[in-house]
C-alpha cells in the first residue's frame, strides 16, 4: 500500500495486476509531455509517472534516484554531457537493427559505446538489470568475434579478450557455421550469462552507455 500524498504525486498507469516492463512504463512517460519521472514496481510491474520538476527535460535516457519501498524511481534526463561515475552511468537502448548498426548508432549518434563488461560483478549487475528493465529481450553488447570461426571474442572499446568465464556453459563451443558472431545478454533469464548470436540478426536490440570522459 502507498501512501497518500505518494499516490497523488505518482498516478497509477497500469491496471492493477498487469504486468509492465521498465522500457513500457518509460514509453508511457514518453507519451505523455508532462511526465519527467516514472516510480516503477518491480515485484508487481506497477508503473506511476508523475512530471516532478518542469526543468528535467523528457528523454530517453534513465538514472535511478532512489528506492521507496518495492518501488524504484527514474528520472529523464539528457545525460550525454555530464560526468558519469561507477554504476550511476547513463545508458540508452537502440532497438532492432544488426550489431554494426547498433554500434555505428551508438558512437556516432548517442555519443557512447557499446557495453563493455569488465568483470563478473559488471555481469551480474546488468544482466540483473535488464531482467528488471525489460525481460522479453534480447540485447547486443560491445564484444565481436575476433576472426570468423576462431571463438575468440574482443570488447572493441578496450580491445581485451572477453573473460570465458562470462559465457554461458553452452554458449563456449557454439559453431555458427562461417559467420561472425557477437555478444549479447538475455533479459528473460535473470542469471543469464553472455550468448553469442550472428552480428546480422536485426532482431536484438542494441545496450549503449555513456561512460565517463575519463575513460
Amino acid at each position: 500500500m502507498v501512501s497518500e500524498s505518494f499516490a497523488k504525486i505518482f498516478p497509477l498507469r497500469s491496471p492493477y495486476k498487469t504486468a509492465l516492463s521498465v522500457i513500457e512504463c518509460a514509453a508511457m512517460c514518453l507519451q505523455d509531455a508532462g511526465c519527467t519521472v516514472i516510480a516503477f514496481n518491480m515485484e508487481e510491474r506497477l508503473c506511476r509517472v508523475a512530471g516532478i520538476s518542469n526543468q528535467t527535460p523528457v528523454k530517453d535516457e534513465m538514472i535511478e534516484l532512489l528506492s521507496w519501498p518495492r518501488w524504484q524511481f527514474f528520472r529523464f534526463r539528457d545525460c550525454s554531457a555530464i560526468p558519469v561515475k561507477e554504476k550511476n552511468i547513463c545508458f540508452k537502448i537502440s532497438v532492432t537493427k544488426d550489431w554494426f548498426s547498433h554500434d555505428q548508432l551508438c558512437m556516432n549518434k548517442m555519443r557512447g559505446r557499446m557495453l563493455e563488461l569488465q568483470s563478473m560483478e559488471d555481469l551480474y549487475f546488468w544482466q540483473k538489470a535488464l531482467y528488471h528493465f525489460s525481460y522479453h529481450s534480447k540485447y547486443f553488447v560491445g564484444a565481436t568475434e575476433s576472426n570468423v570461426g576462431s571463438g575468440e571474442f574482443r570488447w572493441t572499446r578496450s580491445g581485451q579478450a572477453v573473460d570465458l568465464a562470462m559465457w554461458d556453459d553452452d554458449e563456449i563451443h557454439k559453431d555458427l557455421a562461417g559467420i561472425q558472431a557477437c555478444a549479447y545478454l538475455d533479459a528473460e533469464k535473470f542469471d543469464s550469462k553472455l550468448k553469442r548470436a550472428p552480428c546480422n540478426v536485426s532482431s536484438y536490440s542494441g545496450f549503449c552507455v555513456l561512460y565517463p570522459l575519463s575513460q
